[in-house]
């Protein structure tokens, strides 16, 4: 059994999840695309068990990542870490 994420669609509604089945099929999906269907109070968990593949039909999620798209500037944009802030201490 996979350990299920408890992190709100909501929290990360620019990112997408990476999900693979027991298949072997695997693809990624936009967590926005996933809010409109769920709505945005719903864990990632949640989500996760709710997902069927495309390819065989089934829940049987293998694993997934919660992914940024872009370059890792923009993901430290986003976190606001672009540069080291100083200590005033």
């Amino acid at each position: 059994m996979l350990k299920r994420g408890g992190t709100k669609l909501s929290v990360i509604d620019q990112h997408k999840l990476y999900v693979m089945c027991n298949c072997g099929h695997a693809d990624s999906v936009w967590v926005r695309d996933v809010i409109k269907a769920l709505g945005d109070q719903v864990t990632v968990g949640f989500a996760i068990d709710k997902m069927r593949c495309s390819k065989c039909g089934m829940k049987n999620v293998k694993e997934y990542r919660i992914t940024y798209p872009g370059g890792s500037a923009d993901a430290m944009r986003s976190a606001d870490q672009s540069r080291p802030r100083e200590y005033d201490g």
